[in-house]
């Protein structure tokens, strides 16, 4: 990530969380839906940071500090790419549909 790019739960959080991730924390909140990582975001940050999240193992120092500039720059929902950039991405990811 180039600094100074807006960082946005849509391209740069939820794929941070697996799918392991999000299945066990379900009980409580859904780790892929916006709306539930920001309304416990404190929390998740926390536990992030002090390793006891995910429970099968600690992040990377890298990843924690993704999230906290994700929640420091205001936690983006998502951003809006050039078409371009769009297309490309869906390439990268195999996403983009055959014609």
């Amino acid at each position: 990530m180039k600094t100074g790019e807006t960082i946005s739960f849509a391209v740069d959080i939820k794929p941070l969380f697996r799918e392991r991730d999000q299945r066990s924390m379900k009980f409580a909140f859904d780790l892929w839906e916006y709306d539930d990582v920001k309304q416990h975001v404190a929390a998740i940050g926390e536990r992030l940071r002090d390793g006891s999240m995910p429970c099968d193992g600690a992040w990377p120092q890298e990843q924690i500090e993704l999230f906290q500039r994700w929640i420091e720059s205001g936690c983006h929902r998502s951003v809006r790419l050039r078409e371009s950039e769009s297309i490309a991405s869906r390439r990268m990811h195999g996403r983009l549909l055959s014609r």
